[in-house]
């Protein structure tokens, strides 16, 4: 059962992780957030929310991952979960 619930939490972050870099590319590509700066209009709530919430997901999924859980062979959340998710397929 643990292992299951760990799978499911490390595949969530993963693909929370996936979506956010998809999402800073389009924000990246999006002339409009630019022209909306730029004529002083005000900018959507949505363009907030990725242009700041979005990288600060980002560094504290990515804070997460690289967190050491066994200080003895420096394994990290990550190295955990990437042998979790071989043994899992």
């Amino acid at each position: 059962m643990a292992d299951s619930v760990s799978v499911f939490v490390i595949r969530a972050f993963v693909e929370m992780r996936r979506t956010i870099i998809a999402q800073q590319k389009a924000l990246a590509g999006s002339k409009a957030l630019a022209s909306a700066k730029s004529k002083g209009s005000k900018i959507p709530k949505a363009a907030i929310f990725q242009k700041e919430l979005i990288p600060k997901l980002q560094t504290t999924i990515d804070r997460i991952l690289d967190s050491v859980i066994d200080t003895e062979t420096g394994t990290t959340v990550k190295d955990e979960a990437l042998d979790i998710l071989k043994e899992s397929e």
